[in-house]
């Protein structure tokens, strides 16, 4: 039940920021691909540790990359 409490969270935050003006398309499109990921991730019927753990670490690779430049 947490899990889904905190995906729930997550997904939130990032619909927040899409919602923001002054992000530049490259941003955004890391913002949508995140949130898509954890849409997907929420729907499955058992993700594992690894699952998450994979969902999270492509997650991070896009926002770092988008946001880093």
């Amino acid at each position: 039940m947490k899990r889904q409490r905190d995906l729930h969270a997550v997904i939130a935050r990032i619909q927040a920021m899409l919602a923001q003006d002054g992000l530049e398309p490259e941003q955004k499109n890391a913002l949508v691909k995140a949130l898509k990921a954890l849409k997907l991730i929420r729907r499955k019927a058992n993700p594992t540790k690894q699952d998450f753990y994979l969902v999270v670490r492509q997650i991070a690779e896009d926002l770092f990359t988008a946001f880093m430049k």
